[in-house]
């Protein structure tokens, strides 16, 4: 049978006529999408985390982790989006059913807290959360290698959208711990929330966290953009992995939030 090509080098290698013997070892290109605006806008950034060499070995294509993004609304039927967004298979769309008994009607993408309605797009009555939700999904899961658009560090991976704006007021988040449990409940494996507050922690809050940390689910959260150090939430609540942002020569962000409560930058 075929042997181990090590363990054949370290036998040859005991003549001592062979200086040393070694097996040929193969290499890989690494993966790089075709997406035309990853070169341009995108390769530097994920060049620092190693994105490239981390795709060698795994890129989200099966499908199979949820990811949620909870956030001021995503646009599920952007070209660079629609095919890694979430399906509700227990729930039968447009039935005026709550099928799977969730206690949500028809939420076959998501759900929309500010509107209380089963479409989690954003609203035109608040842009710049409407922007803010799509852009983070992009990054988080953007199409890759569809020769369209950017790339998301992730590729194809399962994304729930979740609006929890407000329906009135732009850049606020009422609804995040609604939203938290919502895709929590609803199979989400990873929690994204790119929004907080500076202030006193709430036992509400934590307590939330920590029920979905107990059903395995992990919560991210950003850091924050005061340029400060005291505490800032959810980032930090104990079992949510808090990220602080850099900038494109790995320096820390001017605005990004620092300090003890920070896992990575």
């Amino acid at each position: 049978g075929a042997q181990d090509p090590r363990q054949v080098a370290q036998n040859i290698s005991k003549d001592a006529a062979v200086e040393y013997a070694e097996p040929k070892y193969l290499h890989y290109l690494e993966a790089i999408p075709d997406d035309p605006d990853y070169s341009t806008y995108q390769s530097a950034y994920y060049n620092r985390i190693q994105a490239p060499a981390a795709w060698d070995y795994v890129q989200g294509g099966s499908g199979s982790v949820i990811v949620a993004v909870v956030d001021g609304g995503t646009d599920i039927d952007h070209p660079d989006l629609a095919a890694n967004i979430w399906i509700n298979m227990d729930e039968i769309n447009g039935n005026s059913l709550d099928d799977d008994g969730n206690g949500f009607t028809d939420d076959i993408h998501g759900w929309n807290f500010a509107t209380n309605s089963p479409d989690p797009s954003g609203l035109a009555s608040t842009p710049q959360s409407a922007i803010h939700g799509s852009h983070v999904a992009g990054i988080i899961s953007a199409v890759s290698n569809n020769g369209t658009g950017v790339a998301g560090v992730s590729w194809n991976i399962t994304l729930l959208p979740v609006n929890t704006a407000n329906p009135e007021v732009d850049n606020s988040i009422p609804y995040g711990y609604d939203g938290i449990l919502y895709a929590a409940y609803n199979g989400a494996r990873i929690i994204n929330c790119s929004w907080g507050r500076l202030g006193g922690a709430s036992v509400y809050e934590q307590e939330v966290i920590a029920a979905v940390t107990q059903l395995g689910v992990q919560v991210v959260a950003a850091a924050g953009n005061n340029n400060r150090s005291e505490n800032h939430y959810p980032s930090s609540y104990n079992h949510v992995f808090s990220v602080a942002a850099t900038d494109s020569d790995d320096n820390k962000a001017s605005f990004s939030n620092y300090g003890s409560t920070v896992d990575v930058s």
